[in-house]
């Protein structure tokens, strides 16, 4: 070691006992000169000058080559002056920041350059903003500051090196990771004998984010320190610690805001990703807002929902002509609408032609029954054009995307998208690809707060006769699992006008006392007007009056076998077999008829050999 005593009487030897400070020669200035103990180099944050003491005598600074290291060094006081003032320089200066292991150098033209060392030997160069050398892994910098750093001391990590250097200049114990916001070596192990650790990131999104990120690591893996996260309050964006000091700040003037911006992570559960957890009484107090109905058993507010139906049931009628009463914020068939919406609807197949025409005749039904209210179609109620919505150059729901975000100031509250298969290029018969069409739409739900009513075929027909069920629909449970609601809409196989629809509730998260039930509605379309009108609750039998087959008989035969009856309202057991003949049925078959019948509760036993047909509810609404 250097004998730094004979020519410095008064310096003091540092806590490491590898550095000295003493009052410079040159300019005066007391306990300005750092001196190296082991190699005699020195240093005055006064004037600048240096040079290096030699077997007990100082040699001039104009004798001593300077090494790379000391002309980098030199270079980067430089810039930082342009920075910082000289005076918030001046008695600053750390000896972490006179050391060979900071790496401080500069690039051919003039950009910052650090170098990262691990156990002392140089493991990788990294240019600031540009191309990095070495070791690719990320890494800690400087790693001198672990080493000399006070256990109980504020070890402060910072985003990028700049910054790091920033503090270090200004008395922080600081360090950052290599690779940038949200990453972390893999090996922090140094780190485990501080007991306070404060990550301070840029204000911007990568920043707050990545802050979070390495909190949450830091936290899992040194569970005995106290991580703190430093917000910026009140600052421009990408502002970061050298800006802070820049402007004039002090560390004590940091430390303050610490104080009262810093957040303690892992208070919280949902810092670690968890959910917060209230008590019973502060979760009853909880402002969660109320069910709010667009249309009443119908559509929720922020909700995804779904229709299907056969084809040609008329589920686009359905869906359009509820659109048009929500607009107009007049009842649909029996549901209440509690007022007018703005409604978007972008269908995917039918030509604009036809859809014009349809529209037209559900204005004709709705102006007669709404004079006063039809007006607020032209406000309220918007259409794409199959030309806008069918490109298939760009997503399609991305395309509708652009739609919401361009009306952010007067925002749609229904989207009606006929229909779902049509809306993407994506196979969503394959359960991974509907999850993320699905996934895409619950987003658009959270980002814009609209509901979003999917329009769905039903799957193809497996048998003649089925119960409406949300798993005959194209996607089944893969679909009604992520929506909140299910409608339902079949043709009846009894409907001697073919007008008579079956509709059904068969999922809904909310209360709905129609839900599982069985409904009729029927599809009038004369007098230039379209339009479904509600009839009411149906039978519980419900298989007679869905199938799947624009056909059944068993209508037609039961019509005929009406025309039989006596003056008692019987029909003999013969004269069925009589009319089920013209229909190429066996004996046998006949018995199995009329026992399916008994069953299903059209025909009752009246005595022996005669049956009665039970004029029910059905019945007295197709009258």
């Amino acid at each position: 070691m250097i004998n730094v005593l004979d020519q410095f009487p008064e310096a003091k030897i540092q806590s490491d006992g590898k550095w000295y400070k003493a009052t410079c020669k040159e300019c005066s200035r007391a306990m300005a000169l750092s001196i190296s103990a082991e190699s005699g180099y020195y240093h005055c944050f006064k004037c600048k000058h240096k040079g290096k003491i030699s077997n007990g005598q100082i040699k001039s600074p104009a004798a001593v080559v300077k090494s790379s290291h000391d002309k980098n060094t030199e270079r980067f006081i430089e810039h930082f002056q342009k920075i910082m003032t000289h005076e918030s320089l001046d008695g600053i200066w750390s000896d972490i920041a006179l050391t060979p292991e900071l790496g401080l150098g500069y690039t051919r033209d003039g950009k910052l350059q650090f170098g990262i060392y691990k156990n002392g030997e140089l493991k990788h160069v990294k240019n600031h903003k540009g191309r990095q050398y070495g070791e690719a892994t990320n890494k800690i910098y400087p790693e001198i500051v672990l080493d000399r750093g006070k256990a109980d001391g504020y070890l402060w990590i910072a985003e990028g090196e700049k910054d790091c250097i920033t503090a270090i200049c200004h008395g922080l114990q600081c360090i950052t990771f290599t690779s940038g916001a949200g990453a972390i070596p893999k090996d922090i192990s140094k780190l485990e004998r501080f007991t306070n650790i404060v990550v301070c990131y840029d204000n911007d999104t990568p920043g707050k984010e990545g802050s979070m990120k390495v909190a949450k690591k830091l936290a899992l893996d040194l569970p005995k320190a106290k991580i703190t996260i430093f917000e910026w309050d009140n600052r421009d964006e990408r502002y970061d610690l050298t800006d802070f000091f820049r402007e004039g700040n002090k560390v004590d003037d940091l430390y303050s805001e610490l104080d009262k911006n810093g957040y303690v992570f892992g208070k919280d559960p949902k810092d670690y990703g968890g959910m917060r957890a209230d008590n019973f009484f502060d979760y009853m107090k909880m402002d969660a807002g109320q069910v709010k109905w667009i249309c009443q058993d119908i559509i929720t507010e922020k909700s995804v929902g779904m229709l299907a139906a056969v084809d040609n049931a008329g589920k686009s009628i359905f869906a359009y002509q509820m659109g048009m009463c929500i607009a107009m914020g007049v009842p649909f068939m029996n549901f209440k609408v509690p007022r007018p919406r703005k409604i978007l609807c972008v269908q995917f197949e039918m030509s604009d032609a036809m859809q014009i025409e349809r529209l037209q005749k559900m204005y004709n039904y709705l102006e007669a029954l709404h004079p006063d209210k039809v007006h607020l179609l032209r406000e309220n109620f918007h259409t794409v054009p199959l030309k806008e919505a069918g490109k298939i150059f760009v997503d399609k729901w991305e395309r509708l995307q652009g739609n919401l975000m361009a009306k952010r100031n007067d925002q749609y509250d229904l989207v009606i998208v006929d229909n779902l298969y049509s809306s993407t290029s994506k196979d969503i018969s394959k359960n991974h690809e509907v999850v993320k069409v699905l996934s895409f739409i619950r987003d658009l739900v959270d980002q814009f707060g609209v509901s979003i009513f999917l329009v769905n075929h039903h799957n193809k027909k497996t048998s003649d006769i089925k119960i409406l069920d949300k798993d005959s629909m194209r996607g089944g449970k893969v679909i009604s699992d992520v929506v909140e609601y299910v409608h339902q809409i079949a043709e009846a196989s009894v409907d001697p006008l073919k007008k008579l629809r079956i509709f059904k509730i068969t999922k809904s998260r909310m209360a709905s006392d129609l839900k599982n039930i069985a409904c009729g509605i029927t599809l009038e379309g004369e007098d230039g007007k379209l339009y479904f009108d509600w009839k009411g609750p149906l039978p519980k039998k419900e298989e007679l009056y869905y199938t799947e087959s624009a056909e059944n008989k068993d209508f037609e035969i039961l019509k005929d076998l009406l025309a039989l009856r006596d003056n008692q309202g019987e029909i003999k057991t013969i004269q069925v077999e009589g009319v089920l003949a013209d229909y190429d049925m066996s004996r046998a078959t006949v018995f199995r008829w009329i026992q399916k019948q008994v069953g299903f509760g059209t025909l009752k036993k009246s005595g022996h050999g005669a049956y009665k047909i039970a004029e029910n509810d059905l019945w007295n609404l197709l009258q």
